[in-house]
């Protein structure tokens, strides 16, 4: 069984995850994106196991059936992009490193780390490779892994952010489009991660993927949306009406059963220009309704925290949510 553990900031990191990954066939896969300080086992647990469940229901569906010599062999470890940036971070993955050692076959990462765990790092070159301010790619090349130019300019250009290459164009819109899902649905990373084991996927295989084919066109259709949609906030909706009298309008857009790919940050930041005081969005999405909101002049976000212990209740209670916002809005000292 092979774990990856990579940082989840880094979406060029499917090009060499693909090329270390791409001659292990029939190899149970885990990918873990996670922080330094996220790193031990034990917070990775429950997340772990829950990704093997998934994987092995995934090729259980299409008739894999699982060697159990193959599932229970010697975890294999790679780790991409995952650096510390303070002392704390130092010792977490120094803690890591300890425990696994024994199973850890690469540590891969091109930041800079400080002198102390630099040194620590150096006794074990074979292991782990730190390279600051080079191309990943570039590197693996030159420590004799197969790599194709096309994957090299693509990588690049998703670090520039630069949607000038068509390979990148692809993945850049595929893993922001995951990264959206996850802003809607109030989630981790977990659309995220099943578009960046997809983008792995699809690079190995050398072909398209039409999970990911679909995705690119809905992400097109909600970017023509967006615009549309923008301009149908309205200021009337009865739960907000007494914060309309009192001259602190709300901005109130009902989405209905909404594409998932949507940028609502986008939309949200729109309406706040005509509602400074708040803006409200009410969305359907896989089945559950969501409310998203955001203001000018009060930290939504901080306000909200009062109403921890009410969480699961507001969750369930879409009016009571918009109430309490109100209230918020009429009672808000600047």
């Amino acid at each position: 069984m092979i774990k990856i553990f990579f940082n989840p900031n880094q979406w060029e990191l499917i090009f060499p995850i693909a090329a270390v990954l791409k001659n292990k066939p029939n190899e149970l896969i885990i990918m873990n994106p996670v922080e330094p300080n996220e790193i031990n086992e034990y917070q990775l647990a429950e997340f772990v196991n829950q990704q093997k469940e998934k994987i092995l229901d995934a090729r259980a569906e299409v008739g894999y059936i699982d060697d159990p010599v193959l599932l229970f062999q010697k975890e294999k470890i790679y780790l991409f992009g995952i650096h510390p940036t303070n002392n704390e971070d130092c010792n977490h993955l120094i803690k890591f490193f300890e425990n696994h050692k024994n199973n850890i076959r690469l540590w891969f990462d091109n930041h800079k780390w400080n002198k102390g765990i630099l040194h620590y790092v150096n006794e074990y070159p074979n292991k782990i490779k730190v390279f600051p301010n080079r191309e990943y790619l570039d590197i693996l090349k030159e420590l004799g892994c197969e790599v194709s130019d096309n994957w090299i300019a693509a990588a690049r250009s998703i670090t520039k952010i630069d949607f000038s290459n068509k390979l990148a164009d692809r993945y850049l819109t595929i893993l922001s489009a995951g990264t959206t899902q996850d802003e809607n649905n109030f989630n981790w990373t977990n659309y995220y991660l099943d578009s960046f084991q997809l983008s792995i996927e699809e690079l190995i295989n050398g072909y398209n993927d039409p999970l990911l084919d679909d995705m690119v066109t809905e992400v097109d259709k909600a970017f023509e949306y967006e615009d549309k949609i923008k301009k149908c906030f309205i200021d009337n909706h009865v739960a907000f009406l007494k914060a309309k009298s009192a001259g602190r309008p709300v901005g109130y857009l009902d989405l209905g059963e909404m594409n998932p790919f949507m940028d609502l940050s986008c939309i949200l930041d729109y309406g706040k220009k005509k509602f400074p005081w708040l803006v409200v969005i009410s969305y359907i999405i896989d089945g559950k309704k969501m409310i998203n909101a955001d203001s000018k002049k009060i930290p939504v976000i901080e306000v909200l925290e009062k109403y921890r212990d009410m969480y699961q209740e507001l969750a369930d209670n879409t009016d009571l949510l918009l109430t309490l916002l109100e209230n918020e809005v009429l009672n808000y000292e600047m």
